[in-house]
């Protein structure tokens, strides 16, 4: 394993030890403490080491100062532990005293020193604030800005782009998908495309984290739980809305992972039900990632999947999947009327799963649809659409969170009828008695 990795690892195992922030609290540390406590960092003893970065990071801000003049004399394996109670600190001089030490230090303490400052919103929006204020800490003697700078800000990067990723699953535990869904990630992009590709084909990505999904690994600890399954139905519907044509290597990695799902399912025995469903899962979600995304290239292989889907050609596939999925299929690359019809089909024959969510699909399907319509055809569709938002009210559908942020139900979120819902379903989550 690569020093990077090993120092990637050993920054990110001893950051839970770590108490809060002290920033804005008392001294609470003597000179003479202080001093100990430095001394206890040279101890060959890792308890001992351990114990007297605790009581630095307790004596803050008071012991800042002893810390960062300690810095720049102390050996290399000090110097790591310094590091980790100016990251701690987290107050703009620490920060700049961080920075500083980060471009002319040695290359595994820079490595520390970036993860660090990375771990957290808060840390990083420091960072970001001491470039603004002190533009000299981003460049080298020659005012350059320095290759190690440059990777801290890409690292930066990437974690805002995880984070407003996992963000997107709904607060309320449901993980669905509609238009637009992704746009927060438009400022973040690439980093964004990087992710998506890294969890599609489940393999590490040029910058790697430690908190694991499958091969790929985020930078900070995410959020909200969010299943494997759950990640690369996100990653498939974010990369089908920032996707570019210049993307075009993104596009020819995926297709080949595409080609090697297609070769695992049909080397799956036909016994084997649980890891054909997965295998099926995956391809379909990306699948449909790369038709939204070049639809001229994938909509024969579309067409076929559909047709399977629909049990023409090889049950197994409709079994695998569930008989709803092909009108969500439809549903997400715009089909409105064909998926309507399926859904109520389903729905009507109690071949549904869940009603609560074929009716909320129904009440997106219906939405979208009359959006593309005029007059009283709109009128009508709209209508239907909250006939069905009321019946997943009724079957108990209580995702609040889900259903206000939702795009697909935006025709229809500004009538009396959705506003009364969307109060039912509150009172409904309400503690007894309030």
């Amino acid at each position: 394993m690569p020093l990077s990795a090993l120092l990637l690892l050993a920054g990110f195992a001893v950051l839970a030890g770590l108490p809060a922030r002290a920033e804005d609290a008392p001294p609470t540390s003597t000179r003479e403490e202080t001093v100990r406590s430095i001394e206890d960092l040279s101890s060959p003893f890792e308890r001992t080491r351990r114990a007297g970065v605790r009581d630095l990071v307790a004596g803050l801000p008071g012991t800042r100062e002893a810390v960062t003049a300690a810095l720049a004399g102390s050996s290399p394996a000090v110097q790591l532990l310094l590091v980790e109670v100016l990251a701690a600190d987290a107050s703009l001089p620490a920060i700049r005293a961080l920075l500083a030490t980060m471009n002319r230090g040695s290359r595994p303490l820079a490595v520390r020193i970036r993860l660090l400052l990375v771990r957290d919103e808060r840390t990083a929006g420091r960072v970001l604030e001491a470039w603004e204020a002190d533009p000299t800490l981003r460049q080298d003697r020659a005012g350059e800005v320095t290759p190690r700078t440059k990777l801290l800000e890409r690292l930066l990067r990437r974690a805002e782009a995880e984070r407003l990723f996992v963000g997107r699953k709904s607060r309320s535990g449901s993980t669905g998908t509609y238009r637009g869904q992704y746009d927060v990630l438009r400022p973040y992009r690439k980093e964004a495309l990087e992710v998506c590709v890294g969890i599609l084909t489940d393999r590490a990505v040029p910058i790697p984290g430690v908190y694991t999904a499958g091969t790929f690994t985020f930078l900070r600890p995410p959020p909200v739980h969010v299943r494997t399954n759950e990640l690369i139905g996100m990653a498939a519907h974010a990369f089908s809305e920032l996707a570019r044509p210049e993307d075009g290597s993104h596009v020819l990695t995926l297709t080949k992972r595409l080609l090697e799902l297609w070769v695992q399912l049909e080397d799956t025995p036909y016994y084997d039900d649980v890891r054909f469903a997965d295998l099926l899962n995956r391809y379909a979600d990306l699948l449909v990632a790369l038709y939204l995304a070049r639809p001229d290239s994938f909509r024969a292989r579309l067409e076929d999947f559909l047709e399977r889907l629909g049990g023409y050609r090889g049950a197994r596939w409709q079994n695998a999947l569930g008989s709803s999925y092909r009108p969500i299929v439809l549903l997400r690359i715009g089909r409105y009327e064909v998926a309507v019809a399926e859904l109520e089909e389903l729905l009507w024959s109690n071949r549904a799963r869940s009603a609560a969510s074929s009716h909320y699909n129904l009440a997106c399907a219906y939405a979208q649809w009359g959006s593309e319509m005029q007059g009283r055809e709109r009128e009508r569709k709209l209508s239907r659409a909250l006939d069905h938002l009321e019946g997943a009210v009724t079957h108990q559908w209580l995702d609040i969170g889900w259903m206000e942020e939702d795009r697909d139900l935006e025709p229809i979120r500004d009538t009396a009828r959705y506003r009364k819902m969307a109060e039912q379903v509150r009172r409904e989550l309400r503690p007894d008695g309030d």
